[in-house]
């Protein structure tokens, strides 16, 4: 048996967790550079803002309405996440994190399931402040679906157990749910099975396993399977390792100049080298790519990309560094105005290398000189520590113009009582 936990409009329920004033206020949350609408409480959502409309469209009808409109704070989220998952961890005998605002339990063997599932969601309202719906199943399709009913059912009180439900209640409510609510199918699939009549969930429910794989693939059959089910899925208790790391971010404006651009390169390396040595991994590739502003018809366009095989594997930063750097200096071309710039560490992989004779790979002084490194980011926060190469320019930092303090991660933005 599995649970789903998922926290309800995370990242505004975020924003809500120190500001008891908006319990009852519509919350907005906007992507990078206060572009687009990522997160929408219930009280937006009734007021028919839609998910990805960008801000400037639904700016009037924010302030007419009193939405409280916040940049995303990933350093608010990822802290609250990483406490929430504590919190779920502290009462199931095990899970797997499978989003920042999900998580899969094993409830197997578990009596009272609706009473743990129910405790898990007090616990992390307690605790962390986060709302949560809980979704019961044998299958983890059927545990996302349960989810689903419980976030739209005020009826099930935030838990719904599948299990619980008698079989006519849940063909009824198959019957009434769109197939695109369930985990796997998408808009563009959703489609091609309307073409085959295959429109509410029970249609799929009532498809025939075989001649879906025959015309979707193994995927949609374990769909299926899994809504009748049979697991296909299993828990996973470790993250499995990235196989390939990608950091990029759009400039809040314009970027000409190569030690700008250069500037939001390091940064991305500082963030990927972390992951990959948090992973115990080492990369043997290293690309770099900008771009510019392709909605900018009336100004030249360019996208330059170029990868580089490092001659051993390398998790320094400094060392990856090196080589982004020279392959920003063959890509960089003048006179473009450039909108975005990213790297990519690719062919990862945990074995030692064996360093050749011109080439001394990663020595122990670079290899401790990083673990310091890390250790300090994590005591006092990311980017404690930075290369002094971030600190060329400021247009190409992301705009955050209506960033709320970061409660729990910075010490000058601790609430104080009084």
């Amino acid at each position: 048996m599995y649970a789903l936990i998922d926290g309800n409009s995370f990242f505004a329920s975020c924003e809500r967790v120190f500001r008891p004033d908006l319990w009852r206020t519509p919350v907005v949350v906007l992507s990078n550079n206060d572009g687009c609408v990522v997160a929408r409480s219930a009280e937006t959502k009734a007021l028919k803002i839609r998910m990805g409309d960008p801000y400037f469209k639904i700016a009037g009808l924010a302030r007419r309405h009193g939405v409280a409109v916040f940049s995303s704070n990933y350093e608010l989220y990822g802290d609250l996440s990483a406490r929430m998952m504590q919190t779920i961890a502290s009462l199931a005998p095990a899970i797997e994190i499978y989003s920042i605002d999900e998580a899969f339990a094993d409830f197997t063997g578990i009596q009272n399931q609706t009473g743990l599932g129910t405790e898990i969601r007090n616990r992390v309202m307690q605790w962390v402040g986060i709302p949560t719906c809980v979704g019961i199943a044998p299958t983890k399709t059927l545990a996302k679906y349960a989810n689903h009913l419980a976030k739209k059912n005020p009826e099930f009180q935030g838990v719904c157990n599948w299990p619980d439900l008698s079989e006519t209640e849940r063909r009824t409510r198959m019957r009434q749910e769109v197939v695109t609510e369930l985990w796997g199918i998408g808009w563009r699939l959703g489609e091609s099975l309307a073409k085959q009549r295959i429109s509410t969930i029970y249609d799929l429910y009532c498809a025939n396993p075989s001649m879906i794989r025959s015309k979707y693939g193994v995927t949609v059959e374990r769909v299926i399977r899994e809504m009748h089910g049979h697991p296909c899925i299993e828990l996973e208790e470790v993250t499995p390792r990235q196989k390939q790391i990608l950091r990029s971010r759009s400039f809040s404006q314009m970027v000409t100049g190569k030690d700008e651009l250069k500037a939001a390169i390091t940064m991305h390396l500082h963030s990927a080298a972390a992951t990959l040595r948090e992973q115990h991994s080492t990369a043997s590739s290293v690309g770099v790519f900008i771009y510019s502003n392709r909605f900018r018809e009336d100004k030249p366009q360019y996208s330059g990309w170029d990868i580089k095989q490092l001659p051993v594997p390398s998790c320094d930063t400094f060392a990856l560094a090196r080589a982004a750097y020279r392959l920003l200096d063959r890509i960089f071309r003048p006179g473009i105005e450039y909108k975005k710039a990213g790297v990519v560490l690719s062919d990862l992989s945990d074995d030692i290398p064996q360093p050749d004779l011109f080439s001394a790979g990663d020595s122990c002084r670079s290899l401790s000189l990083m673990k310091a490194l890390d250790q300090i980011n994590d005591r006092y926060g990311r980017r404690s520590i930075r290369s002094a190469a971030e600190m060329v320019g400021h247009q190409w930092h992301m705009r955050r113009d209506k960033l709320s303090p970061c409660y729990t991660t910075k010490w000058t933005d601790l609430r104080a009582v009084s």
